[in-house]
């Protein structure tokens, strides 16, 4: 990680990971991340996998996909502070 010159520790908590990258997160990007990691805990697991797959609307993933870019875009110029 650049931030501590170490390894990505291996974990899909991106909580865990801001955490250790001393990203400063406000409420609102710390649950957006919380909800970010329970998409691709959700999509891997054989029994979650209907459930998500039925929240999956054209709709939610189009919202879903730019409110990760956005955070994403974000991210990028936090990390270049």
């Amino acid at each position: 990680m650049k931030q501590t010159g170490e390894h990505a520790p291996y974990t899909h908590s991106l909580i865990k990971l801001s955490i250790i990258a001393s990203i400063g997160l406000n409420d609102e990007k710390s649950n957006k991340l919380a909800e970010y990691t329970d998409f691709n805990i959700e999509a891997r697991y054989p029994d979650e996998k209907k459930s998500f797959y039925d929240k999956c609307t054209e709709e939610f993933a189009s919202e879903k996909f730019a409110e990760m870019e956005e955070f994403y875009t974000w991210l990028i110029k936090k990390s270049e502070e």
